[in-house]
């Protein structure tokens, strides 16, 4: 194994990209196919578990289908189908182009580098874990890359996003699900019946709340086990709070991770990135989409290092974008 002190910057361009080159279906997959982590025994669940991936490489054709009322009474007098029966709304979405640039000095790979090696150091069992994990340094370093990129892309860009070529920052790369359901609000593609009136979400109120946009849902919604409830941490501790006031110590429920809205089996999905929203959204698995492009080869990742200012260029270029198939297939308050 090297020393630290062998490490230099041009060779390590070269090794790190060669790394990228032969570990691209890897890196691809954890940066973009939907199953971006979660946190395992907690309402964090995989993306995969609510958001449906869709790959493509440039456009596709989002089809909303809705079934009319198919059922009438025989008067035999020959066929007399029913008008409006089966419905397709088409709606075309697309992919946009992203990236990471990220310049690194000498000083800051060594000290990386330090810290790889210090996590080998001992040669315990918790060093050969390590060891299988990341069995080079560029594994490693690129780890770190991709880690905060996943991070970046759940709890900024796909909630908050709002596509400006002009910023350089994850909410800018393109247009999130929020502003998308910002906007639906104002094209009247959310239903007025779909949105509650509802207070600011507190400890006190948390549950009634909540229960004023859970009592919107069609029947046949709310017991489907198809919807979901997103929201920030902090609607779910007011929503945990409130329960524990209201109800004393009657269990919450017999597993954290399994926790639902009482009386219902739609289950709290914890999202960071609507910690701080004005209420929480519910909607129907898998309505929320995450457009990707799935050829990995189409990623490129290139480590590129300047000799004359001794640093180091990660360069990174992907295409992503997320969508909502069906709006009318969102419940959520306002508040007044």
């Amino acid at each position: 194994m090297p020393s630290v002190e062998s490490l230099k910057l041009e060779q390590f361009a070269e090794t790190a990209t060669d790394y990228a080159h032969d570990n691209k279906l890897h890196l691809h997959s954890q940066l973009l196919q939907p199953g971006l982590n979660g946190i395992p025994n907690s309402p964090i669940r995989p993306l995969s578990d609510f958001v449906q991936g869709i790959p493509t490489k440039d456009r596709v054709l989002l089809h909303d289908f809705k079934m009319g009322t198919v059922l009438q009474p025989d008067k035999r007098e020959g066929f007399t189908p029913t008008a409006d029966a089966f419905k397709i709304k088409p709606r075309w979405a697309q992919v946009v182009e992203c990236k990471i640039n990220l310049l690194f000095s000498e000083k800051q790979i060594v000290a990386l580098q330090k810290t790889f090696f210090g996590m080998l150091s001992g040669g315990g069992p918790q060093s050969k874990l390590f060891l299988e994990r990341f069995p080079t340094f560029e594994s490693f370093f690129m780890s770190k890359v991709v880690e905060k990129a996943k991070s970046e892309l759940r709890n900024i860009s796909l909630w908050k996003g709002s596509r400006n070529e002009a910023i350089q920052s994850p909410q800018a790369i393109f247009d999130g699900w929020l502003k998308l359901i910002d906007q639906a609000i104002v094209a009247d593609l959310i239903p007025e019946a779909n949105m509650a009136a509802i207070n600011p979400i507190t400890t006190s109120n948390g549950m009634a709340e909540h229960k004023k946009i859970v009592n919107l849902l069609p029947d046949e919604y709310k017991y489907s086990g198809e919807i979901i409830a997103l929201e920030g941490g902090n609607h779910l501790t007011a929503y945990n709070e409130n329960y524990q006031t209201v109800r004393g110590t009657t269990p919450l429920n017999n597993a954290f991770n399994q926790q639902s809205i009482e009386g219902t089996n739609i289950p709290f999905f914890v999202e960071p990135g609507l910690t701080g929203s004005e209420t929480p959204i519910f909607t129907t698995r898998n309505n929320f989409v995450l457009l990707y492009d799935d050829d990995f080869e189409s990623m490129t990742v290139t480590v590129d290092y300047n000799k004359r200012d001794e640093n180091l260029a990660l360069i990174v270029k992907f295409q992503a974008q997320p969508e909502i198939i069906d709006f009318a297939e969102i419940w959520l308050g306002s508040v007044e």
